[in-house]
């Protein structure tokens, strides 16, 4: 699958995922080796450009040090003064703008702030989801509702 890694569960999943509908454009990207401080996201000549960046830590094989950006191509009809931008407790960035019916015009920049998600659970069909990874299982496993 392009585009795809081993999560720390063992479960492949997507880097980065890009959605857009009649309504709604939406991008999702793992941004889990950086803190919500280490991350921002911004506007910038119809692009969205998110960025992270953190100093040099030990981890269990010496010193690593990361930095990425990544900047995604806005449609001319998204509404940026609606957009949001939200990072889950699992590290997964998603930011997503509503679709107006005609074109509105790229303010020159503008810092999206980032809400921080609380880790929630619930209980679908009698099991228990406590993060995105869980709900993707379920979906996999047909066998999970058949019991």
């Amino acid at each position: 699958m392009p585009g795809a890694w081993i999560t720390k569960t063992g479960q492949q999943s997507q880097v980065s995922q890009v959605e857009c509908d009649q309504k709604t454009w939406k991008i999702s990207l793992d941004v889990s080796h950086f803190g919500s401080e280490e991350v921002s996201v911004k506007t910038k000549e119809g692009y969205l450009e998110i960025t992270g960046k953190h100093e040099e830590r030990r981890d269990e094989q010496g010193v690593i040090s990361r930095s990425f950006t990544r900047k995604y191509k806005l449609p001319a009809e998204a509404d940026l003064h609606q957009m949001s931008c939200t990072l889950s407790p699992e590290g997964i960035l998603v930011v997503e703008a509503p679709l107006a019916s005609s074109p509105i015009p790229f303010p020159a920049e503008t810092e999206i702030p980032i809400q921080m998600l609380e880790n929630m659970c619930f209980c679908l069909a009698g099991i228990k989801i406590c993060s995105q990874t869980d709900l993707l299982l379920i979906r996999l496993n047909p066998l999970c509702f058949n019991a």
